[in-house]
């Protein structure tokens, strides 16, 4: 990962304004997000129990970011304890790209014509915000 950057206030708003537009189809964003996943890595599916991949569980992590968006330093340790949970599911570092992708990839396919590059890069700033923090988490022991 890239220098770790915090967001501005602009790439709040961006991810805000699209989180609405998201959320109105929540198990088909969900359903992209893993199959973008799963096509980049086959191997990551077995690390995913069916009862993980539900809706309720991948927006725990975005709805987490998403509430915390103006203060995510405030939630750092928050964040490593996420990370010590994917840990659980042996997700490595390495994932963490896949997933990156899969996320721009998915929010590029559901805002349409209103997804700019500036929106991709707010996300992706927001991931690796969160990933940074997370692999720290996957890192204890």
């Amino acid at each position: 990962m890239e220098t770790l950057q915090s967001l501005n206030t602009k790439d709040i708003q961006l991810i805000k304004n699209s989180w609405e537009k998201l959320t109105e189809n929540k198990k088909e964003v969900r359903n992209t997000f893993y199959t973008g996943m799963f096509e980049d890595d086959p191997k990551l599916k077995s690390l995913f129990r069916e009862s993980f991949l539900s809706w309720d569980n991948l927006p725990d992590s975005f709805e987490f970011m998403f509430k915390h968006l103006e203060n995510l330093e405030g939630e750092i340790l928050e964040m490593k304890r996420l990370g010590l949970k994917h840990k659980t599911f042996s997700v490595k570092p390495k994932h963490f790209p896949i997933g990156r992708k899969s996320l721009v990839k998915t929010i590029k396919q559901y805002m349409g014509d209103k997804y700019t590059e500036e929106l991709g890069a707010a996300w992706t700033k927001l991931f690796d915000y969160m990933s940074h923090y997370m692999i720290l988490g996957l890192k204890k022991k």
